[in-house]
């Protein structure tokens, strides 16, 4: 029978089974904080205990045995009970379970009356397994919606879904398949539930019948916890309380991470990794994940993979490697050098019932040792020995250093990325593990991630890292993680920040993702996705470019620009970041947070999907489509739009227009920002890698009310910012001040500024490279100050002496801006080559708005064939036929208009063009439909020739630009193809296969590349 169906049988045998099987009445029993009740169901007992751990946190444990005493320490100040005959009551100061005698149901209220959840427990067979289970039902739930249940990428809402607690490679996937399944969820009514336990549990919630819930067991015992605290957030801290924090993660993880699957050689790496800091683009991390590969077959290359990582150091880069999860191949080699054939290696390793190593392929599957098969064992996490086994032969070497660089008896690696981590078979009875571990599958990698994460501090005192896909219950102690291979368009974009909400609500504190997307660069929306990208990355927990191209170096100007700037803006963002990793280690509260934790009376905030808060202070609305506009929805209080410091109202929708390379991003009024910047105090501004730790502590400050504000939580003395109000000054006092500091007020200039009753003097057009001054920036109409740190002196008094109002007069923004038409576009030049077309335009800064180019052998063919540039304002349309007439029509749109057409426009491609292109001897792009000649054999091979002639003849490198990836990891689209031998006047012939397309060639000089030259 169909699994689905069972469970809907099962679930109609619960509901209409529910009186006629409670026929016998409870046995009741109140003591003090506790009420315990024994029930006979179908024949079978049921022994539930019901305690109160605080006032508004209930934990319920029910059995098919009779539990054994013990002795724990619960609060009972404050507990009441109560038995009428009717009902018996345990109440707390905030919440009252009521338990109905008669109809045997389980209330659940909020005082005074807000009735939370109101259910029974049941024995049913598991619909799987058909053993004798437990089943957890609640009635009267058609108005909730559900959220978190793990990261979840089908959806944000879990109302109407069955979520089956399991872990799958979920690449791309939108269905119910998940990295990471937490059994935890938060109600729209307000509370939290997490049932404790690791094993694939089954969570109906509302998919059978809308208005029940139900979660299958997979024995016959349940343990569960309601959290009835009015604030999301303290529910976090209560619910990782059990569970586990978020470790005090190193900051320099905060830094932007640079990860590639592979690259060509040591010298393509290291180049690539200096032109990025050459140009602007910083990372603090490198991920290369087939260094190791490196290590290991080509150790001689130049640079030796050993002094590249230390290149890399010496250059203030962590660099991680990346592995299985706790896996070890079975090979000849593997077994002299690992002995795991003997005790006590042979008992590290997950073992059947008779005592064997289970093995398993590359999928997951179980496999037979002597079935020849490429396979794998697993370390058995549960076991200190064993991990201890593991950290020193296998993770050791990687991790330690070879007398303080990095060599062959120690790599001196500063973390690990943990792949892989939902492949173990599924479902299997007879694991064996030290420690006894219902749900193996589910939490193999949480507890190896936690071990690991652990253990590689004691070797790097520095601090190292954990970077892990997957895991269950309690994932969050194992580091950091992220959501797995995603394609790179704004579907599996707007997947993947429903996905890091999903986690961050089930408990993960620090959760990441790759950057635009994994896969798929040759997608039409890749390359405004991948600004986008990096826009939400890093106003995101975590900044990790890894995949395919478009990486930096591959993008236009336009999108290197943008992804500088935001690398430059991550590292502004560092001290506000470093909070939040405090709060996530001590408190529990993730760093990305939804609406609905701030503002949890507000229905609204539970549905919206596509927002969040990044802290406490930053509201962030990433562009999760194509254009520049979206509707952004600014909760009760007042908002500064973090860019442009305009003001808005709270309680509204509004519409927002950005440009391109800005993410709307709003600020609570009362915020004070913790920054780092250069000289200037320019966000985004230009710094070189190597000062990144001598850029400047700013406080960013959005309002000049009286009150107190700790400006960080993660120094040794955390400093504090005190308000006061005299008759024409703002008096600001900065206390356990240590190191330099400036500050930003925007839109205020005081007529003075004194320093403890000093006068402060402006600095003018010195300010830049002055220790301390201040100026008002006209450009972004801000006053900004710079305080030099005095010997012995910990706290400063600034004067901001005549200001009428003592408030900061912010603009007040528009409730919705306005969309225009956009204008009709201008064509000037539309240029006929070899089954294409070249069209140029007039202006290239169009602000939410993109071109259509509709194109046809005939006037009424325009609207089959469409091409769209969304920037630029160059574009090529191709696989067009030689000798044929095309109309072209052009018109551009936003989202809610426009443009009126263009004329037509006549194009004729033709192959009788033969162009001839000039090589300078510094470099020539060429483009590949600029070609003398065409053909395609009968296989669809296609040879493309190009007339090239030079002052002189020279050796010149070829690189070539095809249409999409050979391979899809491959690093970019550029290759480096042949060595020539240049004549004055010579023929170049390219081919390229059947399912490709030349869409670029390069010459230039040997050792020079393609990248950075436009």
């Amino acid at each position: 029978m169909n699994n689905k169906l069972k469970i809907f049988l099962f679930g109609l045998s619960i509901v209409f089974g529910t009186l006629a099987g409670r026929a016998q009445s409870p046995a009741v029993q109140l003591n003090g904080n506790s009420l315990s009740i024994k029930q006979r169901i179908n024949g079978q007992s049921l022994y539930t205990s019901i305690v109160f751990l605080n006032d508004d946190q209930v934990k319920i444990n029910t059995s098919g045995e009779k539990p054994g005493k013990k002795k724990t320490q619960l609060p009972t100040a404050g507990i009441e009970v109560f038995d009428n005959g009717m009902e018996a009551i345990l109440q707390s100061n905030q919440v009252k379970v009521v338990f109905d005698k008669k109809s045997q149901f389980l209330s659940i209220i909020r005082l005074p009356n807000e009735v939370l959840w109101k259910g029974y427990t049941e024995i049913i067979s598991h619909p799987e397994t058909e053993k004798q289970v437990i089943q957890l039902v609640a009635v009267e739930c058609a108005d909730e919606h559900y959220l978190g249940l793990g990261e979840r990428l089908n959806g944000y809402d879990q109302k109407g879904k069955l979520v089956k607690m399991d872990l799958y490679d979920a690449w791309s996937h939108t269905d119910e398949k998940a990295y990471k399944s937490i059994p935890f969820y938060m109600s729209s009514r307000n509370y939290g539930v997490l049932v404790n336990s690791a094993e694939q549990l089954l969570f109906d919630m509302g998919a059978e019948k809308q208005d029940i819930t139900k979660v299958t067991m997979r024995r016959p015992e349940i343990e569960w916890f309601l959290f009835a605290n009015n604030s999301p957030l303290e529910v976090m801290e209560q619910y990782t309380d059990i569970t586990g924090k978020n470790p005090l993660i190193p900051f320099w993880s905060l830094e932007p991470w640079y990860s590639r699957r592979r690259w060509n050689d040591t010298e393509t790496a290291k180049k690539d990794i200096d032109q990025l800091d050459q140009y602007g683009i910083h990372f603090g991390v490198v991920l290369w994940e087939s260094l190791l590969h490196e290590i290991r077959t080509e150790p001689d290359q130049v640079p030796t993979p050993f002094e590249l990582i230390d290149y890399w150091h010496s250059k203030d880069k962590k660099v991680v490697f990346w592995d299985l999860t706790g896996q070890v191949q079975d090979t000849p080699e593997n077994l002299k050098k690992y002995g795991y054939d003997k005790a006590p290696v042979k008992n590290y390793f997950l073992r059947d019932k008779n005592n064997n190593i289970l093995e398993f392929s590359s999928s997951g599957e179980t496999v037979n040792p002597d079935s020849g098969e490429t396979s794998y064992m697993y370390i058995d996490s549960s076991n200190p020995h064993a991990m201890a086994w593991w950290m020193e032969n296998i993770y050791g070497p990687k991790l330690r250093d070879d007398n303080g660089k990095s060599g062959p008896n120690g790599y001196n690696l500063d973390g690990v990325k943990i792949d892989f981590c939902e492949l173990i078979s599924k479902g299997l009875e007879d694991y064996v593990t030290y420690k006894p571990t219902p749900g193996i599958e589910n939490v193999h990698s949480v507890m190896y991630a936690e071990e690991v994460y652990k253990r590689i501090q004691e070797i790097k005192p520095e601090g190292g890292i954990t970077w892990t896909r997957g895991g269950g219950l309690g994932i969050q102690r194992g580091g950091i993680f992220w959501n797995g291979d995603r394609l790179r368009n704004f579907s599996q974009l707007k997947g993947t920040v429903l996905g890091l909400m999903a986690a961050s609500i089930s408990g993960l504190g620090y959760a990441g993702h790759d950057l635009g997307g994994y896969i798929k660069a040759d997608d039409p929306e890749a390359e405004e996705n991948y600004i986008r990208g990096a826009q939400f990355a890093t106003f995101s927990p975590f900044f990790h470019d890894h995949g395919t191209a478009q990486a930096p170096r591959e993008q236009n100007k336009y999108g290197r620009d943008n992804y500088g700037f935001y690398t430059r803006v991550r590292y502004n963002l560092i001290p506000y970041l470093s909070d939040l990793v405090v709060e996530a280690n001590r408190r529990g509260w993730p760093m990305m947070r939804p609406m609905f934790y701030y503002h949890p009376n507000d229905q609204k905030t539970w549905k919206i999907d596509d927002q969040y808060y990044l802290g406490n202070d930053l509201l962030v609305a990433p562009v999760l489509a194509k254009g520049t506009s979206r509707i952004v929805y600014l909760p009760d209080g007042e908002w500064i739009d973090f860019w442009t410091h305009e003001k808005f109202s709270g309680n509204q929708s509004i519409l927002v227009n950005k440009e391109l390379n800005k993410i709307p991003v709003f600020v609570k009024k009362n915020s004070v920002l913790n920054l780092s910047l250069n000289k200037n105090l320019e966000i985004g501004g230009h710094f070189k890698h190597m000062d990144k730790h001598s850029l400047l502590t700013t406080y960013k400050l959005f309002s000049l009310e009286a009150g107190s504000t700790m400006l960080s939580e993660h120094k040794e003395k955390n400093p504090v910012l005190r308000i006061e109000h005299s008759e024409n000054a703002a008096n600001l006092f900065f206390e356990n001040i240590e190191e330099d500091f400036a500050l930003i007020i925007p839109q205020t200039l005081p007529s003075q500024i004194k320093i403890n009753g000093a006068e402060f003097k402006a600095s003018g057009e010195a300010f830049e490279n002055a220790n301390q001054g201040w100026k008002f920036d006209n450009l972004t109409s801000e006053l900004k100050l710079k305080v030099k740190a005095v010997p012995n002196v910990t706290t400063y008094k600034i004067e901001l002496v005549g200001l009428g109002s003592n408030k900061i007069q912010y603009v007040q923004g528009e409730t919705v801006a306005e969309m225009d038409v956009p204008a009709t576009p201008v064509v000037t030049k539309i240029e006929d080559w070899n089954g294409s077309v070249d069209l140029e335009f007039a202006k290239d800064d169009r602000l939410g708005e993109r071109y259509v180019i509709g194109y046809g052998l005939n006037n009424s063919e325009t609207a089959d064939n469409r091409a769209y540039l969304n920037y630029g304002n160059k574009i090529t349309i191709d696989g067009l036929e030689n000798g044929k007439r095309y109309f072209f029509r052009i018109w551009a749109e936003n989202q809610f208009h426009r443009s009126l057409e263009t004329d037509w426009w006549l194009a004729h491609p033709t192959d009788e063009k033969r162009p001839v292109h000039t090589y300078d001897g510094k470099f020539l792009f060429i483009k590949g439909n600029h070609c003398t000649s065409k053909t395609t054999n009968d296989k669809g091979v296609k040879n493309y020739t190009f007339t090239v002639t030079a002052d002189k003849a020279s050796k010149v490198q070829l690189w070539i630009k095809r249409n999409q990836h050979l391979i899809h990891n491959d690093y970019d689209k550029w290759y480096k193809a042949d060595i020539l031998d240049l004549k004055k006047s010579d023929t170049i012939t390219v081919e390229v296969a059947a399912d490709h397309s030349l869409r670029e060639l390069f010459i230039a000089p040997l050792g020079e590349d393609p990248f950075y030259k436009d």
